[in-house]
């Protein structure tokens, strides 16, 4: 009795996180009149109302339920006395640690096409068979998949070298392919983002859940969600992407199971259902070697 509680039926706490720009509930059960401070109001917003007895299981408890707002980040205490006016009360205190909002960088940013992306392509935190040092794995092959296309062989999909094609450029490239039989079709490089900035709901879906599960501080996968963003933003304001595991290099990614992407890509590793793509010696091979070896060789007599 006299405590704080997360829920109405869960057991006392003492500290709690809040994220600027969101709000969450908080429960006191006590068993007398109950007066509530917060230390520094400009903090976080308060509003407290008393609930039916009954609320909380027990007939002679009284039962409060606070709705918390942040407002700026920084420690706050929030303190409940516990006691009829007059006499000197019993204190309750509740440490709030008012967090900054995670948000994403500019739409119409580099960064904040990355992170997008890595958000869109990358399993969540929802997924039994996800972990986070694969989630890693999985954001760094997709900027480097990027970051290949751009600058170590735009060629191959349809870039000139120079000037070097934009992280948008890629995303929402197509390629014309003609047929012998009807009109050329045009498909895209890239699904889910290729429309890219102007995305329809089910494009955003992935990415805003993301960032909403990762302020809510009431749900239970909230530091699971932050951490998942936050792995996101790392890559995403990176100024170059990480070393290249493979060969030949990653150009690309596909579900798994849903075969290459092109007739010269290779798969090289499958995680958390995607798997990314190489491409062969063949198509490896900068066309300007290719002269270069044609025209080292001994000309027919």
């Amino acid at each position: 009795m006299n405590e704080f509680r997360h829920t109405q039926f869960g057991g006392a706490v003492n500290r709690t996180q809040l994220h600027v720009n969101h709000s969450r509930n908080a429960f006191f059960f006590g068993d007398a009149e109950v007066s509530f401070t917060l230390n520094d109001a400009s903090m976080v917003d308060m509003q407290t109302v008393e609930l039916p007895a009954n609320a909380g299981r027990d007939a002679k408890s009284r039962f409060w339920k606070i709705s918390l707002t942040g407002l700026r980040s920084g420690m706050n205490v929030l303190v409940a006395q516990v006691g009829p006016a007059g006499k000197v009360p019993l204190k309750r205190p509740l440490t709030i640690n008012v967090v900054d909002e995670v948000t994403l960088p500019d739409a119409n940013s580099d960064e904040g096409l990355f992170a997008r992306l890595i958000l869109h392509e990358t399993e969540t935190p929802s997924y039994p068979s996800y972990n986070l040092d694969d989630a890693r794995k999985v954001m760094n092959y997709i900027r480097i998949a990027v970051d290949n296309r751009r600058f170590r062989r735009p060629d191959i999909f349809g870039f000139q070298p120079t000037p070097v094609p934009t992280p948008l450029k890629v995303i929402t490239a197509t390629t014309v392919v003609h047929h012998k039989h009807g009109p050329a079709s045009v498909l895209r490089q890239f699904e889910g983002l290729s429309t890219y900035p102007n995305l329809q709901p089910k494009d955003t879906k992935n990415f805003e859940e993301c960032v909403r599960l990762a302020n809510d501080d009431a749900n239970a996968q909230q530091p699971a969600f932050a951490a998942h963003v936050q792995a996101a933003l790392d890559v995403a304001n990176a100024k170059q992407a990480q070393p290249d595991p493979s060969k030949n290099g990653l150009y690309g990614w596909m579900t798994e199971g849903s075969g290459p992407p092109g007739k010269f890509q290779v798969a090289y590793a499958s995680l958390l259902g995607i798997t990314f793509y190489t491409i062969t010696d063949e198509a490896a091979t900068p066309p300007s070697a290719v002269h270069a070896h044609r025209a080292a060789q001994p000309k027919p007599r």
